[in-house]
């Protein structure tokens, strides 16, 4: 079986950056200053960055993931409200800017706030198609072992024979010279017994 390979939808996203020349909003012993934080509005959506504490040239680097491959990702209309954050009263507004982007198309833009000046620097990061590589074939499968016999068994133990009993039958025979002599005991012969008639011819 041939491999394939595999696609994965990585999300596109607009950042804000980073904002230069915002108003003071702030006043104070201290010194003037502002705590600007971004609110994004796009289809319906709202979205708000960190917060920048005492800057005028905040940067965020903050970025929201758009949809993935398949969806509406053609023209939409942004707006981006710069805002100073105040803990114990409304936000204040240092700017605003509209824009009308691509979702399928890198882009990095500067955008003039109005009404008190300063600018917004916003970037979109198109969605991309990564291919994996192809994953490996399975390994083969090895063949099936034959079945193991078991070893086999000992013979049943049994005692030694003993060797059989040798009796000594005595007889006598004829050595030629008128003689008798005995002649040498036959293994398995009974006492007394005859002697084969083939040797008594003799």
């Amino acid at each position: 079986r041939t491999s394939t390979n595999k696609m994965a939808a990585l999300p596109g996203a607009v950042c804000v950056l980073e904002a230069s020349g915002l108003p003071e909003a702030d006043l104070g012993i201290a010194g003037d200053h502002s705590d600007p934080f971004v609110r994004m509005s796009v289809a319906g959506r709202t979205f708000e960055s960190p917060v920048a504490n005492d800057s005028l040239d905040p940067r965020w680097s903050w970025c929201v993931e758009l949809e993935p491959p398949g969806a509406d990702i053609g023209e939409q209309s942004f707006r981006f409200e710069v805002l100073d954050f105040d803990r114990y009263s409304g936000h204040d507004l240092l700017g605003s800017a509209h824009a009308t982007m691509r979702l399928d198309a890198s882009a990095d833009r500067w955008l003039s706030l109005t009404p008190a000046g300063g600018r917004i620097r916003v970037t979109v990061r198109a969605p991309t198609i990564v291919r994996s590589p192809p994953s490996p074939p399975p390994p083969p499968i090895p063949p099936a072992a034959p079945p193991s016999l078991p070893p086999p068994s000992a013979p049943p133990f049994s005692r030694p024979l003993s060797p059989p009993a040798m009796l000594a039958v005595e007889h006598e025979r004829d050595d030629g010279e008128g003689a008798a002599a005995p002649w040498p005991p036959v293994a398995g012969a009974r006492a007394g017994a005859a002697w084969p008639a083939a040797h008594e011819a003799a």
